[in-house]
């Protein structure tokens, strides 16, 4: 995540760039979960994630505790 990190910070990227910079680097459990995700979304006819903000948002909410702060 460092690396990507600096990537942003030496692009200046924008919301939308970060987001698909970090959709490429996703592995494992985050990448099947992304993807089911994204089903889901369809299935919902929920608009598709675009910005990284949105994609963090929905992260945090599966990932970490309520309680996290």
């Amino acid at each position: 995540m460092q690396a990507i990190k600096r990537i942003i910070e030496l692009k200046e990227y924008n919301d939308e760039r970060i987001f698909k910079l970090v959709i490429l680097k996703l592995k494992g459990y985050v990448s099947l979960w992304y993807e089911t995700l994204k089903k889901n979304r369809v299935r919902e006819t929920k608009s598709k994630i675009k910005t990284w903000s949105k994609f963090k948002k929905d992260m945090k909410k599966r990932f970490l505790s309520p309680s996290y702060k």
